[in-house]
């Protein structure tokens, strides 16, 4: 999957849990985090820096909700969406 931003209201209202903490390994990790801006047309990392070229996997640069969240694991996982 593309790497998510969101905020930490699925956390408070109990949508997301976590369900494991454990150490991640250079293998867990993507070589760039890299987001699209739509409004610019223009990339960037996660720390807003604007990129040259884009790396694969590429999330959006702005905030996901729980449900486009909901959405995008269900569809990565093979799940059926959730009504609307």
């Amino acid at each position: 999957m593309a790497p998510i931003a969101t905020n930490e209201l699925p956390w408070k209202k109990g949508y997301f849990n976590n369900f494991e903490n454990k150490t991640l390994s250079s293998d867990d990790l993507l070589q760039v985090h890299c987001f699209y801006d739509v409004l610019f047309k223009k990339y960037f990392d996660d720390k807003g820096r604007q990129l040259e070229s884009v790396y694969e996997p590429h999330g959006i640069y702005g905030l996901d909700s729980y449900r486009t969240i909901d959405d995008k694991v269900s569809e990565a996982i093979g799940l059926e969406l959730a009504p609307d």
